[in-house]
């Protein structure tokens, strides 16, 4: 009987050392897991740092589009009120007039001033003078507000009005879209 008991201590030694190993296994592959957790992290954490960098590059390239894209339509704007300007005037003091009637009529700047330089180019000889031309497209841009017209409405009323005062005849298409 004593056998007996010997050996059942020792297969009860036996199982709590493969218990104790089974442990000691688990902890290890817990800890691997846990290990590749943290660096799964770290590799997110990097992309979404890369990520942001794009981003960020990419807002600042459009905004550089953007800017270069006005400037560039400033320079044509610019380039035109100096063709059409009469012989002594100033284009800055030109321009000057434009921002005030654009204020005064709540217009955009920029739409005015092209309106102004094409009309000018377009149809020099319906205005008597450049002031002349500057306060008829302010009265434009105030009704365009008055009436509430979009900016897309307002550019194809512009063009419209500067096609029929080139050639001098209000067709009934070019009416029809002026109202």
């Amino acid at each position: 009987r004593i056998n007996e008991a010997r050996r059942a201590v020792d297969l009860a030694a036996q199982q709590m050392s493969q218990v104790g190993n089974e442990i000691q296994n688990n902890k290890n592959h817990q800890e691997n897991f846990n290990n590749s957790v943290k660096n799964g992290k770290s590799v997110a954490d990097g992309l979404l740092k890369k990520i942001r960098g794009i981003v960020a590059v990419y807002a600042s390239i459009q905004g550089i589009s953007k800017v270069m894209g006005l400037s560039d339509t400033m320079a044509q704007t610019t380039a035109r009120l100096n063709l059409m300007k009469a012989e002594g005037e100033d284009v800055a003091v030109i321009q000057e007039k434009i921002f005030q009637a654009a204020e005064r009529s709540r217009g955009s700047y920029q739409e005015s001033a092209d309106a102004v330089a094409k009309m000018g180019i377009m149809a020099k000889d319906a205005f008597n003078s450049t002031d002349e031309l500057i306060g008829f497209v302010e009265q434009l841009n105030k009704q365009f507000t008055i009436a509430g017209t979009s900016q897309e409405g307002v550019s194809a009323a512009m063009l419209q009005l500067t096609q029929a005062m080139s050639s001098g005849v209000l067709r009934g298409e070019e009416l029809n879209s002026v109202f």
